[in-house]
């Protein structure tokens, strides 16, 4: 008897998914402003005024590059992610 087990994605430490190798963007608070910054580098890529302004951003960077946009809230939670390329677990239909 084959036992099959159910697709899951697997979560890290800071609970993101793990989606790929490439370099996933994250936007989050950073003093006063907003940066966006490759995940897990400790330099931002840039700074805004508006978390608006760095969403799009993060979102051109993270199509360019086919890779994930984690959108962090004021406390440093992940209140969105969004997924740019070859997602190996897409929804149904």
């Amino acid at each position: 008897m084959q036992c099959f087990r159910k697709n899951t994605i697997n979560l890290n430490p800071n609970k993101q998914p793990i989606m790929s190798k490439k370099k996933n963007y994250d936007v989050s608070p950073s003093d006063k402003k907003w940066q966006v910054k490759k995940h897990g580098s400790s330099r931002a890529s840039k700074k805004f005024n508006t978390q608006k302004e760095a969403i799009g951003y993060g979102k051109k960077q993270a199509k360019k590059n086919k890779s994930e946009l984690y959108i962090k809230n004021r406390k440093g939670q992940v209140r969105e992610a969004n997924s740019y390329g070859d997602d190996p677990y897409p929804p149904k239909g």
